[in-house]
């Protein structure tokens, strides 16, 4: 008996054109979702680095506020230590607040001021007691801006310095990862006149500061902070903030 031949009709695959523009299209494709992860790697790696120099510089306006609104402290009570305010230790020239530079620096990028820490009404510069304090811009061996802060100096000079490896200061920012460029501190004061005929109670004072009246001194400090990245320098980010001393001065007009 013959078996019946079965037909299959004809079998055609995909050309090589075919295949070569399959081929071309998933690569297109596949090359449009790397660039899209790449692309949107790149933007949380800046979006990162952004944040973190934000954050860095709102610590440092932070500490910088808060250490000089303590400017000019006296803890004593003069109605029974015998002293004035005017004899407040941490007003006299030398201690009071000051803004100027290291040397060879930018000027106004050093603050200088102290007060009263542990409250015994004197002003103590002795080895951990050293009640003088500081901001300042130093820049390193390798030409990068770093903000530091002056610590306990054992009775050492109280001045801004002179070189970035002073041993009375110390880094608070991290020279392996930021750059500042600009650390700026400004100063405004404003007398209000207090006899008992005329007390003012805001500033600009519109009366007349006579010899030998009572007057009350303001004061505002503006920082200002800019930084970049060392890794990539057009990461970069001001900012500025304004701080109101807590503790006024009171003077005598000659």
């Amino acid at each position: 008996m013959l078996i019946p031949r079965r037909s299959f009709g004809d079998q055609d695959g995909i050309s090589l054109v075919e295949l070569m523009v399959a081929l071309a299209a998933g690569a297109i494709v596949l090359s449009g979702v790397v660039q899209l992860f790449s692309n949107q790697a790149a933007s949380q790696a800046y979006s990162h680095h952004v944040i973190r120099l934000n954050q860095e510089l709102r610590t440092l306006e932070e500490m910088m506020s808060r250490e000089l609104r303590r400017a000019g402290f006296w803890g004593t009570t003069p109605d029974t230590s015998g002293f004035t305010i005017k004899n407040n230790p941490f007003w006299v020239s030398g201690y009071d607040l000051t803004i100027s530079n290291i040397t060879g620096g930018t000027a106004n990028s050093c603050i200088l001021f102290s007060y009263d820490l542990d409250q015994d009404g004197s002003l103590d510069t002795s080895s951990g007691n050293d009640e003088r304090y500081g901001f300042r811009l130093a820049t390193d061996g390798s030409g990068i801006g770093v903000v530091q802060m002056r610590r306990d100096s054992a009775g050492g000079t109280f001045s801004c310095g002179t070189a970035y490896g002073d041993t009375d200061w110390v880094d608070l920012t991290d020279p392996r990862n930021t750059h500042y460029t600009q650390v700026s501190f400004s100063l405004s004061e404003c007398k209000l006149k207090l006899t008992a005929a005329s007390v003012s109670t805001t500033c600009p004072d519109t009366n007349t500061i006579n010899s030998g009246d009572p007057y009350l001194t303001k004061r505002q400090v503006t920082i200002t902070l800019t930084g970049q990245l060392v890794s990539d320098s057009t990461i970069s980010m001001s900012s500025t903030t304004e701080v109101w001393l807590r503790n006024d001065k009171l003077g005598v007009e000659p």
